[in-house]
C-alpha cells in the first residue's frame, strides 16, 4: 500500500515507515475518532436558541435559598416552595 505522490523520491510505504511513526499516527487517529465519538451527542442536539439558553438560566436560578424578595435583603427566600424567613432587629 503506498501512500502520497507516486514515485521514487515521493513514494511512502508502511514497510518503509518507522513502527513509532506508525503507532503515534495511529494513537492520534484513536484519539480524534474518541474526540468525535464523545461530541457527537452535542452536535446532533443543533444549536441553542438564545431564548432556550435563558429559560434554562431561569430554572437553575430559581430554586433554593436567596434574597429574592426585592424589598428586603435581609428576607430568606426559598424557591419554588415560596416560604420565606425575614430576620430583623428590634429597638
Amino acid at each position: 500500500m503506498r501512500f502520497g505522490i507516486q514515485g521514487k523520491a515521493a513514494a511512502v510505504t508502511m514497510g518503509t515507515m518507522q513502527p513509532f511513526a506508525w503507532r503515534w499516527l495511529q494513537g492520534c487517529a484513536a484519539v480524534l475518532i474518541c474526540c468525535v465519538a464523545a461530541w457527537a451527542p452535542a452536535w446532533a442536539q443543533g444549536p441553542v436558541t438564545p431564548a432556550a439558553k435563558y429559560a434554562q438560566v431561569q430554572q437553575r436560578l430559581a430554586r433554593g435559598w436567596n434574597t429574592w424578595d426585592t424589598n428586603s435583603v435581609m428576607t430568606q427566600v426559598l424557591l419554588p416552595e415560596g416560604l420565606a424567613i425575614h430576620a430583623g432587629f428590634k429597638q
